[in-house]
């Protein structure tokens, strides 16, 4: 699991510092622990070749996050499945609403999630904020 995280944090959330060896076990101990991994197995040999997890949990909804799949298994539908799967899974438990978050510039995944049910409902932008020039900070005009 730590090798798909890692793997999730290098291509998904490229814009972010990947963690520290102990921040990844930890993350990934936690997510183990509450029974929230989940890896997708080949039935021929039983390796493992998709990730996904459920960040969170409300009573009624489920968000399904870190879908990854390393490069020599992708173009399988192995993602597909598990998301599929996964997502069904959390509706027969009880819930009445899976979510998940994507990047609109990733394709691949969009068509995905598209392909197995999922609808987009919503947009977003991630900011981030920087402190003043140095000019502006000393009263200079801009």
């Amino acid at each position: 699991l730590r090798d798909f995280f890692a793997g999730f944090h290098r291509e998904a959330l490229r814009t972010r510092a990947p963690p520290h060896a102990e921040q990844l076990a930890s993350k990934v101990s936690a997510f183990v622990a509450r029974g929230h991994a989940f890896l997708w197995q080949r039935a021929e040999d039983g390796e493992a070749v998709c990730m996904a997890v459920v960040i969170r949990e409300s009573p009624k909804a489920a968000s399904i996050s870190g879908v990854f799949t390393p490069p020599s298994h992708r173009r399988r539908g192995y993602a597909s499945r598990l998301v599929a799967t996964l997502s069904d899974e959390m509706l027969r438990a009880g819930k009445t609403a899976c979510n998940l978050h994507t990047d609109l510039a990733n394709a691949t995944s969009n068509g995905i999630y598209a392909g197995v049910g999922y609808a987009k409902i919503y947009e977003f932008s991630l900011l981030s904020l920087a402190p003043p020039p140095q000019a502006e900070r000393d009263g200079a005009p801009i």
